[in-house]
């Protein structure tokens, strides 16, 4: 019974050794089979390879000649490089926004006096008086001022005319022939430098208001009134309008202060401030050592406002000037521009930051990403001839900057320039054909 049991596991142990020989023979034929087919698979694309680059030749250096055939296999594709079509975008610098004192009116009274009335809104339903913040026109009465020094000016003119007036009548009579005879000649003299004397004085009257900006308009008003009051019984007209002055805006706008509340004005305290908001000036801080990037630049320099509670928009404008002061702590200059505000969605004080936009250097070419190849040494870029389309040459080039779909080189170190035609697609198998393929001998 044991010796049966014996021979039952001595045969068992056998049939098992037998299988698992069988299993690895079988796992070599397929392995063997596996690795001859992958062989012939590579040994085929390396002959498909080869087979692409036998017709390319190689011309001295960095030249190659490659035939339609031979690109149309290689899969070639070129594209054109061309002068930099962006624009290069600075960080952001801080600012804030200010109203620009170009378009600022600081509006005095041209007299000293009474404020006896102020300007209305005529866009407020009921009539009011004007506001700040309320809009008005180039001419609009802002203020009326009673000012007694004007008035005096006035009634001068109007007694010079009136003197004029009656000593031409006296020396229209000494000269009348007939009385000319109870004349003399000095009493005719007198009354002619009489003349002349009121005429100086007319002069010197009109000029004194003319200088004040009274217009022609109100100065002949006063010479009409000399020659109503020069008639027999005539009264003075409306005294109270004789010391008044208008104060009107110089421009379109909108008020940003108003100083009437005392009643009395000088003409050096201004009474209102009328501001054009439709663009705003912008007040920004660049850092020292940045300046001489900006001083090199063209003025006027666009650039663009953004305000980071609305950051979504977009504000256009130009930078117009460096300032001429560095902060001794910051080690800043102001740089100052404007910003277009048609829609007056902006507001002086607001916090902004502005982001410019630089051309490129000059000296610059831009190309597809795609031309370039780098392998951590060097970069390179292969040029198809404008002249001869199979010829095609090797150009180590440098990089200055990138994006994410173009690079630009400097044209002076890498010989490209605008308009040559840069391999895009097919350039890794020329630059392994070049790199296998022998120099000439010269």
């Amino acid at each position: 019974m044991n010796i049966l049991r014996s021979r039952f596991v001595r045969t068992g142990r056998m049939s098992g050794l037998i299988l698992i020989l069988i299993a690895f023979s079988g796992a070599a034929a397929w392995l063997g089979t596996s690795s001859s087919r992958h062989a012939s698979a590579a040994k085929s694309i390396t002959n498909s390879e080869a087979a692409k680059l036998d017709a390319i030749k190689r011309v001295g250096i960095e030249g190659l000649i490659v035939p339609a055939d031979a690109a149309t296999r290689l899969g070639l594709r070129s594209a054109t490089a061309a002068l930099p079509s962006q624009l290069r975008a600075l960080p952001p610098f801080s600012g804030t926004l200010a109203v620009d004192n170009n378009s600022l009116s600081r509006v005095c009274s041209r007299f000293p006096g009474e404020v006896i009335s102020l300007g209305t809104a005529p866009d407020a339903l009921p009539t009011r008086t004007l506001r700040v913040g309320d809009k008005v026109a180039k001419g609009q009465t802002l203020a009326v001022v009673s000012s007694t020094l004007l008035g005096e000016k006035k009634s001068e003119l109007l007694d010079a005319l009136s003197k004029l007036r009656r000593d031409q009548d006296i020396l229209a009579s000494l000269k009348d022939p007939a009385i000319s005879f109870a004349s003399t000649p000095r009493s005719i003299r007198d009354a002619e430098r009489d003349v002349e004397s009121d005429r100086v004085a007319v002069g010197r009257a009109e000029l004194a208001l003319r200088s004040w900006q009274i217009s022609g308009l109100e100065i002949e008003a006063i010479r009409t009134e000399a020659a109503e009051l020069a008639k027999p019984g005539s009264k003075p007209s409306d005294p109270a309008a004789w010391p008044r002055s208008v104060v009107s805006s110089p421009r379109d706008g909108v008020i940003i202060e108003l100083n009437t509340n005392a009643t009395i004005v000088d003409t050096m305290t201004p009474m209102v401030l009328v501001a054009d908001l439709s663009h705003l000036a912008v007040w920004a801080h660049v850092y020292e050592e940045d300046l001489p990037l900006f001083e090199m630049l063209p003025r006027p320099l666009r650039w663009t406002v953004n305000i980071p509670s609305r950051p979504e928009s977009a504000y256009p404008g130009t930078l117009d000037s460096i300032g001429a002061v560095i902060h001794p702590d910051q080690h800043t200059a102001l740089i100052s521009g404007t910003v277009a505000n048609p829609n007056g969605s902006l507001r002086a004080g607001m916090y902004i930051t502005v982001t410019i936009e630089m051309p490129s250097p000059r000296g610059e070419v831009e190309m597809p990403a795609e031309a370039l190849i780098e392998d951590g040494r060097e970069s390179l870029v292969f040029v198809r001839s404008s002249s001869d389309p199979s010829s095609i040459t090797r150009h180590r080039v440098k990089v200055v900057r990138r994006n994410h779909d173009a690079v630009y080189l400097l044209a002076n170190a890498s010989g490209i320039r605008a308009g040559d035609e840069v391999i895009t697609s097919g350039s890794l198998l020329l630059n392994e054909a070049m790199n296998e393929l022998p120099v000439p001998r010269p």
